[in-house]
Formats: C-alpha cells, structure tokens, sequence
C-alpha cells in the first residue's frame, strides 16, 4: 500500500493541476482563425472604407500578410502594407489592418493570405462588402470543409513524434528498469541502440518538416517557428545525451538525480516546441499540449521498447524477466496514460466542441478513429499488465505486447495527421451547413390582402416583427382594425400600428429553427384574414451552429481517464509479502542474468 501511496498523490496533484490549468483558459487551436472582419463579410456600407481590419485567434505572419481587393469587374486596385496591432476583444488574438485607396460606390471582393507564426501553416480566405444604397451582397461565409495534412508533411510530422516518442520511452525504461536492465545486458544494449535510433529519426523528421512547410508557404519560416522547433531540436539532442550518460550508471539502488532531472526537463521541453510546431496555443493550451505530448511518449514509446526487448529474452527462455519488466514498467506506464486520455480529451473539447465538427468534417472522423485505437490499446495494455501478476508462466506476453503496439502504431499515425489538419473549432461561430436561415421578406395573399412579413434580426433573442398590410381593391372596403402576430410559440401579440399600412410588434425568440409566424389581421365589419410565413430563424453564433455541444462529454472522459488510472494504480500496485512465483522469477533472473 505504501508503494503507491506517491503515485496516487502525483494523480491527484494531476488531475488538480489540469482542472486549474483549463479553467478560464481558451482552448488551443491548430493554424490561425478569423474571428472577425471590419467590414463584415457580407455588409452594405453607406461610405467607402479606409481600411480593413482582420482579426485572428492567434498570431500571424504580417511581413508574408497579402491582401488584394478587386472591384465587381475583377480588376484588382492597390492596397497598403499590412501593420499588426494586438487584438483587444480577446486574449492573444492579432488584427491585421490593411489601408484601401477611395473606393466608388459597387461590390468589392478581399481575398487574403498568410501563414500562422507557431505552426507555419498557411492560412487564407476571402470575403465581400458593397459601398452606396441599391447594392445587394451575399456573405462569402467559411467553408466547413477541413483537410488534413498532406503526405510529405505528415510523413515528416510522423519521423518527428515517432522518434521523439521513443527517446523519451526509453528514458523512462532506463530510469524504471534499471535493475532488471543491469542484470540482462543484451537488453540493455537494444535499448540504449533504439533510443539513439530515435533521436536520429526525430532530428530528421524536424528538419524534413522545416523544408516541406517552407515549400508548401512559399516562403521563409517566422521567428515564432524557429523558436519552437529550434527547441525542440536541441531538446531531443539533450535527451539523448542524458539517456546514454544513465546508460553508464545502471545498476545502482538510487536514481542518478542530476542526469534524471535533466532529462526529464529536456522530454518536457521538446514537447513544448513539438505542439507549437503542430498547435499554435494559449498558455494553458500550451501546457495541455506538453504534458499530453510527453505522457503518451512515455507511454507509447515504452510499449514499442518493450516489445523490442522482449522478443530476444523470450526466445532464449527468459519470460520469466519479461514479466518482471512488465509489472515494473507498469507503474510508470498507467500514470502516464491516464494523463495522455485526460489531457487530450481536454484538447479536443477546444479542437471539435461540437457533433457536427465530429460526425461532419474529414479531421471530426480521424479524431474519433483515433479514440477507437486508443480504446483497443488501453483493452490490451490492461490484459497484459493484469495476467503478468498472475502465478505461473504466461507465454503470450509477447504477442499481447505486439497487439498493443500495433494500435499505438494506428494511434500515432492518426495523430500525425490530425497535427497537419485544420480542426473545426470554428464551427461553433458559423450557421449549420444543413440549414438556410430566411432572409429579408416574404409576402403572401389572403382574401383581399397582400401581406409582408420581416423579422430583425432574426436570431434567437428579442426580435422586432414588422408587418405590412395593403388592400388590392381601392378603396378598401373597411381600414384594418388591429393586427395579431405569434412567431411561432403559441403566444399571440398585438402589433402597434406605425402608419396606415405599416405594423411592429416586439418579440422575443426563444431559439433557432423553423417555426410557423402567424399574421391575423382583423378588419371592421369584415372576416378576419390569417396568414402563415415558413420561417427559419438562424443558429445564434456560439449555440447550436455546428450542432450540440459535446464539451461535456469531453471532459467526462478526461475524468474517466484520471480516475481510471488511479485504479489501475492501485490494482497493480506490488504485492506484499511476495508471493512464490515472485521468488522463483528471481531465481529465473539469475540464471538468465548472462544470457
């Protein structure tokens, strides 16, 4: 009970610290978004701008910033320099102000392009304005489409994690093994191999990924990037000093503190530039990404070690050894992966917030693939870490160690590309794809009437229903009377007349979707006429656009993680006193110390 006493107080600290890294902090988000415009896409001025503002969530790239704006002929007119001010809506975001020459009355077309300062990917779109009255102009809107990243990239992307994750697994089997690997030298020797192996692929990797980005933009990294893959670069070179510095004080009781410290501190710093090279974040997004970085390396990349090391001992007869390293790498491996479940259920509620994003975007189906495989390998880490305590010999150690690998191996590859992707965290601010909110009037006739509807805004909250009724016949047999309005929840109003035909009552829309607006106009003498408007009132921005929310089910699986780790911790926590099939794995490994 004693021996996981500490781990149950890290978990706990844990799950504390991650609970207040996310409170207050906005979600990390992959490449730039526009999160507002000045002109708005889609918005009739009465005087020509001087300029346009674009705001982003994060920073961008303003000397690579090029904007071109054409007229409705297509003819493109000369701008200014792009100049950056720091947004001031929302913490981080950068507005981008570009200078317009004296624009005549018509429709104008923006299209812009740049590239986002952490992560180098490219970034662009375009949207409309019109100057002067008598002009109509449709929103450009954003497309709900997200692509993931492309095969060179991902492939780099792929060297770069895959090495990383196995530098620092192997770290973590040399600070954890460290007495069964003294004992076992041919084990020994694989491991300290791979790791070396793996800083070489991470190197690589890094700098296949510099010059794919830097071909796919078209131009020269930012400092931003620089700083985030430069660390992480010199990190995996420290690492892998460190690794082969322990490699020479095997053996020993105590942990060598001063290499340990360090090379723990270089895993977490290379985690750091790692995200940023993939997600451009916040603070707290930035911690969320390092610890879910490094937590599935160790874990990840200590399953893959294991079964490098593993096959050679059981051929030679050794599973007795096998099974000892396992139940002693399992104390380090469940922490870690309840951390990785946690923390990259927290990212995702920021990355796809909403069903849509989920069910309808190509990064929303890879993203759940991905929970899938990491399903199957904690359903296979669990078998394996739960028969190796059991008495007796468990031949198919091996292959179960195998199987887990090969769902890590879909799990990393999903995140790879997942990390080149545009994640549809901005659905939440756009209208559903499925659905056309209506727009402008609708009129229709009814007995002797022709009678127009509007609504403004047309969202859900208070509205203004405006009203126009007009006889056909001249004179009108008899002046209408009063007007009644139910927009559709079964509450009837009455309209307050504003002049002779027009009327206007307040409402207030409780949320969006059809509804059926009923006008009833009542006539002295007369029958009265009713009339029926189909009406689709618009998702309001940042509620049902994109569909549910599924943030909490999100975090409900961040906490599953934690508090799943904390029993598998203590199911898996050392036997006291040991048993005897304990005592003849040590006789076994003393016998097979030399093979």
């Amino acid at each position: 009970m004693k021996a996981i006493a500490p781990i149950g107080r890290a978990l706990a600290g844990i799950a504390l610290a991650v609970a207040a890294v996310v409170a207050g902090a906005s979600p990390a988000t992959a490449h730039a978004v526009l999160i507002s415009t000045s002109p708005a896409d889609g918005s009739t001025l009465e005087e020509a701008p001087r300029e346009i503002v674009l705001t982003f969530d994060e920073e961008v790239d303003v000397p690579g910033f090029a904007v071109r704006l054409l007229d409705e002929g297509g003819t493109p007119l000369e701008v200014g320099a792009a100049t950056a001010t720091d947004g001031s809506d929302e913490p981080g975001a950068t507005s981008v102000t570009v200078t317009f020459p004296v624009l005549a009355d018509g429709r104008y077309l923006v299209r812009w392009q740049s590239i986002t300062s952490d992560d180098f990917h490219p970034v662009d779109g375009e949207l409309t304005f019109g100057v002067g009255a008598g002009f109509t102009v449709t929103a450009v809107g954003a497309s709900v489409e997200r692509p993931v990243g492309g095969p060179l990239e991902s492939l780099a992307r792929g060297a770069g994690y895959v090495g990383f994750m196995i530098a620092v697994g192997g770290l973590g089997l040399l600070l954890a093994l460290r007495r069964e690997l003294f004992r076992r030298l041919p084990a020994r020797r694989i491991l300290v191999r791979a790791i070396t192996t793996g800083v070489v692929v991470s190197l690589a990797g890094l700098i296949a990924l510099e010059v794919v980005l830097s071909f796919d933009a078209g131009a020269t990294p930012p400092a931003s990037f620089l700083v985030f893959w430069g660390t992480a670069v010199v990190s995996i070179v420290v690492l892998g000093m460190v690794s082969l510095a322990l490699d020479r004080d095997l053996g020993g009781r105590a942990i060598p503190r001063v290499p340990a410290a360090v090379g723990v501190a270089a895993s977490l710093t290379a985690a750091w530039g790692l995200g940023h090279l993939g997600h451009g974040a916040s603070v707290a997004g930035s911690a969320l990404t390092t610890v879910h970085l490094a937590a599935t390396a160790v874990w990840a990349g200590g399953v893959a070690l294991l079964v490098v090391i593993s096959v050679p001992a059981v051929r030679h007869g050794a599973e007795a050894w096998v099974r000892a390293v396992v139940r002693r790498f399992a104390i380090i491996a469940v922490p870690a992966l309840a951390l990785s479940v946690a923390s990259g259920s927290l990212l995702a509620a920021g990355l796809v917030p909403a069903w849509g994003g989920l069910t309808g975007t190509q990064y929303g189906n890879t993203l759940a693939l991905k929970v899938a495989f990491v399903g199957v390998a904690v359903l296979l880490g669990g078998i394996t870490a739960w028969r190796v305590r059991r008495p007796g010999s468990d031949r198919h150690v091996g292959p179960r160690l195998a199987a887990e690998l090969a769902a890590i191996a879909g799990v990393v590859l999903l995140a790879v590309t997942l990390a080149g992707g545009q994640p549809p965290d901005d659905l939440r601010w756009q209208a559903s794809p499925t659905t056309a909110a209506t727009s402008g009037v609708q009129s229709a006739e009814v007995d002797d009437l022709v009678v127009t509807l509007a609504l403004s805004p047309g969202l859900p909250g208070s509205n203004f229903a405006t009203v126009r009724v007009l006889d056909t016949r001249r004179p009108a047999p008899a002046p209408v009377d009063r007007v009644l309005v139910d927009i559709g929840d079964g509450e009837v109003a009455t309209a307050i007349a504003q002049n002779a035909t027009d009327w206007l009552v307040p409402a207030t829309i409780a949320e969006s979707g059809p509804r059926a607006v009923s006008v009833v106009v009542e006539r002295v003498g007369w029958e009265d006429s009713t009339v029926t408007f189909p009406w689709e009132v618009a998702p309001l921005p940042g509620t049902l656009a994109g569909g549910e929310s599924i943030s909490g089910w999100w975090a409900l699986l961040a906490g599953a993680g934690l508090l799943g780790g904390l029993a598998a911790a203590a199911a898996l926590r050392p036997r006291a006193p040991r048993r005897a099939d304990d005592s003849s794995d040590e006789a076994s490994l003393a016998t097979t110390a030399s093979a």
